[in-house]
């Protein structure tokens, strides 16, 4: 697999831990809490994908696309020069799901596929499709069948709102996505040096030599993108806690 181009993923600092970027055509899961970062993570990715040529396909399951490239428009992000022309939506809220996985979406899909091009895809956020069904059973038939669809098209990368239980490390109603992706990125509030800063840690990313990340590296928001990952902040706490959070 060493001949095989790697997708960047438009993240400073990011690609260095996962040897270079994602696998094509894999499932990549980004969890965290509310105001992590994970619209950000996701938005980020596919404007680096549209700058390099390539094609963008936004799957929304809450809000419409006008909301999404007006807050993108707050971020620094302009989504509406691409819009219709590179970057295409699919609103799915208050949709079957079930009935939209199996039979819609890959039609959908197969007629893109047929022009072969570069294309990335984020599904923001995943959540609906795990609550939709509280048979374990079903949830693990509707994700299997959205992640092995769409990743025909390319890259896809989904948000999954986390909500830990006290004493949990990972909130088990993403369990099941994480275990499905192929790979997966934890996103969290960390008390650093006195004050809580977002950071990030890479829990699996397949195929690869990466088994799990062990290190958390504290990332930051600002009004242009999701910046540079810091080195091994826990070993050190001088070495990134003076980053500046804002949203």
């Amino acid at each position: 697999m060493a001949d095989v181009q790697k997708v960047p993923s438009g993240i400073p600092g990011l690609d260095d831990l996962i040897e270079g970027g994602f696998w094509p055509k894999s499932t990549v899961v980004i969890l965290g809490s509310s105001g992590t970062g994970k619209s950000t993570f996701a938005i980020q990715f596919l404007m680096e994908g549209i700058e390099q040529g390539e094609q963008a396909l936004y799957v929304t399951l809450e809000e419409p696309p006008e909301q999404i490239m007006r807050e993108a428009d707050l971020m620094g992000f302009d989504m509406r020069k691409y819009y219709e022309k590179s970057l295409f939506f699919i609103h799915l809220k208050g949709r079957n799901f079930k009935k939209m996985i199996e039979e819609q979406l890959p039609q959908l899909v197969k007629a893109r596929a047929d022009y072969q091009i570069k294309t990335r895809v984020v599904i923001d956020p995943m959540t609906p499709v795990i609550w939709a069904t509280q048979d374990k059973l079903e949830q693990r038939e509707l994700i299997g069948k959205l992640f092995y669809t769409l990743k025909e098209l390319g890259v896809v990368l989904c948000t999954v709102e986390e909500h830990s239980k006290p004493g949990e490390t990972i909130g088990e109603d993403v369990l099941l996505p994480i275990y499905l992706s192929d790979g997966a990125i934890h996103l969290e509030y960390y008390p650093i040096g006195g004050a809580f800063n977002r950071t990030l840690k890479v829990l699996k990313m397949r195929p690869s030599s990466i088994i799990s990340d062990t290190k958390l590296r504290v990332y930051q928001i600002d009004p242009a993108k999701l910046r540079e990952i810091a080195e091994d902040v826990l070993a050190d706490h001088t070495a990134d806690d003076s980053v500046t959070q804002s949203n």
